[in-house]
């Protein structure tokens, strides 16, 4: 909250992606395939869970075997 009690942003909110990993060890893979437009290659189950809604954001989220270059 500022000093006139009016509440602004949260900076914390603000330095989160769009996409929120359940396990937090993983969020640097989603963090890094959405500033480059990559595709994230995984079996991890909580990667995965996101590939539909990183599908919206540039990012295709596979399995490797699923992965054609």
């Amino acid at each position: 909250m500022h000093a006139l009690g009016v509440a602004g942003p949260d900076p914390v909110a603000a330095t989160l992606g769009p996409l929120r990993c359940t396990d937090p060890d993983d969020q640097m893979f989603i963090d890094l395939a959405l500033q480059l437009g990559a595709t994230l290659l995984s079996r991890d189950r909580a990667v995965l869970k996101l590939a539909r809604r990183a599908s919206a954001h540039g990012i295709r989220i596979l399995v490797p075997e699923r992965w054609s270059p």
